[in-house]
């Protein structure tokens, strides 16, 4: 029972986060992205929502394996990060889509960035299936920052 509440709360989460980013995607938002100059290599908008859903699972998921483990220092450590790396990504959402920025989110993007790989290689270290599942979040976020950084250069 209690591993069960403990992936319920993850999933909670996860997903309460893409709730509260979700608030900033308006109608006016995306026709604003859609007047952006962006370079070759942006994938269509069906891509990039299709990729985040699967990433917050695995997320979710790598959060509650993460938590089945023994609560030390490490895994609180470990879950701040967690937490910085969900309020960054908000954060992106609401300096991007929200204030329609473009230099700043590409900030956030890095620190977002630098949050991710912080929080895969200490996962090694705490769960091995949350390390791997939290691989695909930091090939997206690489990517993810490099898109961000060249809308801001382009536009």
């Amino acid at each position: 029972m209690k591993n069960t509440l403990r992936v319920v709360v993850s999933f909670a989460l996860v997903f309460g986060a893409v709730v509260l980013a979700s608030f900033f995607i308006t109608p006016q938002a995306s026709s604003w992205y859609a007047a952006l100059v962006k370079p070759d290599f942006t994938p269509p908008n069906l891509v990039f929502a299709f990729v985040w859903v699967i990433l917050y699972v695995l997320m979710a998921f790598a959060l509650a394996s993460a938590w089945m483990h023994k609560v030390d220092t490490t895994f609180r450590r470990w879950s701040f990060t967690f937490t910085l790396q969900l309020g960054l990504n908000i954060l992106w959402a609401v300096l991007f889509f929200g204030l329609h920025g473009l230099f700043l989110p590409a900030i956030d993007s890095i620190a977002l960035w630098f949050a991710v790989i912080v929080l895969t290689v200490d996962s090694w270290d705490i769960d091995r299936l949350s390390f791997w599942l939290l691989i695909p979040y930091l090939a997206w976020m690489t990517f993810a920052m490099i898109l961000s950084i060249a809308i801001w250069w382009v536009n």
